[in-house]
């Protein structure tokens, strides 16, 4: 693995030449030709006969060919010559992708490497690696396939700027990848993909009785500690094609003869499973389902800035469990890199530049818990207070639905709005003060604004829609790029660009200049609902509006009233019939006219001049403006 944390799966590519066997037929149905093996009589042969369907039926989406690919892995393992070779030498590889659990194992180092790079290396008696990398460096070579990428040999641990760029580009590794193989069951690395791969692979699937699919299903979901793991989150969002080998029995306690060893295959439009007599039947079937899956690397893709998709991926990383901390910044940078490139501005430390000051208004649902980090790493390295990635538990949506309702994906969307209300600036080499732009918000009042001329490659269209929501006119506009409906235009990046030039941060902070007043926590009030929040008073002790607190502070800052520093960061406004029912709003709220309109604010405590996020919170627009503010200058950090 890449740290002494979690895991990572990422494994090269293979030639195959004369794979498939000549025992096929070739059957017709629905219109569609398709050639499989005619009987399954192993595992191995259910795999090579996922893999020809695949290759043959779904096409470019599941499988990139190596010309199409932008980013290529630098070091792969050549399963037949048992060595590291050169990537370009390939022209397909696998990965795996498995919980390394810090196992004490043979890694790539500069001072072994060129010893490792020598035919038969690998295959040395004396050359100890763990079991679940042997296994799949034999399960690649079975299929027929030749080389294979695993970040514990196909990345100099050592080699802090080949490690990071390689670590920076994992995403499209994984992306790029022929097959993952997925090491579910695990939680170090000499566990092994199943207990013995030669037995599991030569056997004939049985149908035990058992809802196979759903089983299969709730063990990656609940029991499975590769699922769990914060290493492995880029490896199961952007693989295109995914083999899991699975040991159900694990985890739930059941017979082993009941709940037997198990292969799951995952592509871009389809899922099969093996633990049917007839798998070859539900293989053909299932080719012609509609596509009723697509594994995220295709969604986080696109040529536009999909806050939604990007929403979901970060609801994903963010319950993610790491043995250090430290690493989940480090851990996402792959994901970063692939995704920024379709957000202007790029992305900050898990927030995206163009939508920055929404994307500050993160919370968590239920109880959340903060990160602890390493002292001896670098404070750039690490996310800051105004991160989500400073925190672990589920990440709450609900302001940045704001954000993604610019596209037109409801028919009536939300009425919250959100106003940026100050500059934030990071500090980049030389100590130079670079503005963040929310760009988004300059295009907004289009919609609402018919005599105004849409920005170039740009067109405005009468929407039958019906109401619109947050934006009073029934239009939508197009780009000739995306090919989306938009609710507005939103800024695209130039798709021409590989890489986004966006200034580096030599530190984690960022400054502004902003309002700050004192408020109060409510005594013994705090809302007991899955979004743990406390009432705020002002002085004369009416009801200002709420903060929405992470952890379980709740046991501990109700006891007394207690006096909290709040400073301003931007303005909104929603409908009051949307405060119960889609924000959740305390019951104190619930009657308010047709519009609230608030304060979006943040509690901060300082330490030794610098400014720490402690909550989110909203604090009605007229008690903020009558309280006692003054203007001071923040370093957030």
């Amino acid at each position: 693995m890449i740290t002494q944390d979690a895991s990572s799966a990422y494994d090269p590519d293979p030639n195959f030449d004369d794979r498939w066997s000549d025992d096929s037929s070739t059957s017709s149905d629905e219109g569609g030709t398709l050639s499989l093996a005619h009987e399954t009589e192993t595992r191995l042969d259910m795999i090579k006969s996922w893999i020809k369907a695949c290759d043959e039926n779904h096409g470019l989406q599941c499988c990139t060919p190596k010309a199409d690919a932008s980013i290529w892995p630098m070091w792969v393992i050549d399963v037949v010559d048992e060595c590291i070779v050169e990537g370009d030498i390939a022209d397909r590889y696998l990965t795996l992708s498995y919980v390394w659990g810090g196992v004490q194992t043979l890694q790539a180092t500069t001072t072994n490497f060129e010893k490792l790079k020598r035919p038969g290396s690998l295959g040395r008696d004396e050359v100890v690696l763990p079991k679940t990398i042997r296994q799949a460096i034999d399960v690649t070579r079975l299929l027929g396939e030749r080389y294979i990428w695993i970040d514990q040999l196909s990345i100099l641990q050592d080699d802090c700027e080949h490690k990071h760029s390689q670590i920076k580009h994992m995403a499209e590794i994984y992306a790029n990848s022929y097959l993952t193989l997925v090491a579910a069951t695990g939680d170090t690395a000499d566990f092994g993909l199943v207990d013995d791969i030669d037995q599991m692979l030569n056997e004939t699937p049985q149908n035990n009785g058992i809802n196979d699919e759903l089983y299969t299903r709730m063990f990656l979901k609940n029991r499975s500690p590769w699922n769990r793991r914060g290493w492995t989150f880029q490896e199961s969002v952007f693989s295109r094609r995914n083999l899991f080998v699975l040991d159900l029995a694990i985890g739930y306690g059941e017979d082993p003869e009941a709940c037997p060893k198990s292969l799951y295959w995952v592509c871009q439009q389809t899922w099969w499973y093996d633990w049917h007599p007839a798998a070859a039947t539900k293989l053909h079937r299932s080719l012609y389902k509609p596509m009723d899956h697509q594994s995220l690397s295709i969604k986080y893709q696109a040529s536009w800035p999909d806050f939604r998709r990007y929403l979901e991926l970060c609801q994903s990383y963010s319950p993610r469990h790491f043995t250090y901390d430290s690493d989940v910044f480090l851990a996402f940078t792959g994901a970063a890199t692939l995704l920024e490139k379709s957000f202007l501005g790029g992305i900050l430390y898990g927030l995206p530049v163009l939508f920055f000051d929404i994307a500050l208004l993160w919370s968590h649902f239920g109880i959340a818990s903060k990160r602890k980090w390493d002292a001896t790493h670098d404070e750039s390295s690490q996310p800051p207070s105004w991160s989500w990635m400073s925190w672990h538990g589920e990440l709450l949506s609900l302001y940045w639905k704001f954000a993604y309702e610019g596209i037109a994906y409801e028919k009536r969307p939300s009425t919250l709005v959100i106003t940026p209300l100050v500059q934030w600036y990071f500090t980049g080499v030389g100590g130079a003060q670079i503005a963040i732009t929310n760009e988004y918000h300059k295009y907004n009042h289009l919609a609402q604004d018919d005599k105004s001329t849409p920005p170039a490659g740009w067109s405005r269209t009468k929407s039958s829609l019906g109401n619109s929501g947050m934006h009073g006119e029934n239009v939508y506009f197009t780009h000739n790029a995306p090919g989306m409906k938009f609710r507005f235009p939103i800024p695209l990046v130039d798709p021409s660009y590989s890489e986004v030039t966006m200034p580096v941060p030599v530190t984690n902070r960022i400054t502004c200049q902003t309002e700050r007043a004192f408020f109060y926590l409510a005594k013994s009030e705090h809302q007991y609902t899955p979004r743990p929040r406390s009432l705020v008073f002002d002085a004369v002790g009416s009801y200002s509006g709420f903060i929405t607190l992470p952890g379980d502070w709740h046991t501990s800052y109700f006891e007394t009233e207690t006096r909290i520093e709040l400073i301003a960061i931007s303005t909104g406004s929603v409908a009051g019939h949307d405060l119960r029912y889609k924000f959740d709003a305390p019951e104190q709220f619930h009657e308010l006219g047709s519009i609230w309109k608030f304060y979006n604010v943040l509690w901060i405590d300082w330490t030794d001049g610098v400014a720490y996020r402690k909550a989110v919170g909203q604090i009605t627009k007229a008690i903020w403006e009558a309280a006692d503010r003054e203007l001071i200058d923040v370093v957030l950090g």
